[in-house]
């Protein structure tokens, strides 16, 4: 099954799915299990915020995520972590030093250290926005920068266990 999720929402799955979704200073976060086969993703548009919608601020969509995976039995030390987005596509124009993708990657960065799981790649800031692709039950993340003719070459497949 594929679907594109949409700013403000989380998808977590034990199936195999493909999410896609597209950023510009948004951010998504992935987090994976290889030992249950499970995966999230956020796709969250501001640092920090108390409305009406969580999944729409990073600090609490990551924590949500964290949550609602360690429920279904991920522990936090064998979760990769991933992340993706935060770049400088609205306030490039205003010269702001910390635009609303930076703010979003710093939060979602501290946010990550402060819950006790580690930050196993990343691919953000920049001025392009960025399309993701995610499989819920390999960990697989591959990306594209939006408006360029050419494929990142840095894509990530989950870690190789060791011994295996």
């Amino acid at each position: 099954m594929s679907i594109f999720l949409v700013p403000g929402t989380v998808c977590v799955s034990k199936e195999l799915m493909l999410v896609t979704t597209v950023l510009g200073s948004c951010v998504s976060v992935t987090m994976f299990s290889g030992r249950l086969g499970t995966g999230a993703i956020c796709h969250a548009r501001l640092p920090h915020g108390r409305g009406t919608n969580p999944l729409d601020y990073v600090d609490t969509a990551i924590i949500c995520m964290a949550t609602i995976l360690g429920r279904m039995g991920v522990k936090r030390d064998e979760t990769e972590v991933k992340l993706f987005g935060g770049a400088d596509v609205l306030d490039r124009a205003s010269r702001v030093d910390r635009s609303v993708g930076r703010q979003n990657i710093e939060t979602a960065l501290g946010t990550i250290r402060e819950i006790g799981l580690r930050l196993s790649g990343h691919a953000v800031g920049g001025s392009a926005g960025t399309k993701v692709n995610f499989q819920t039950s390999t960990g697989k993340v591959w990306w594209t920068h939006v408006g360029l003719e050419f494929v990142n070459q840095r894509n990530m497949a989950p870690r190789e266990r060791k011994g295996a």
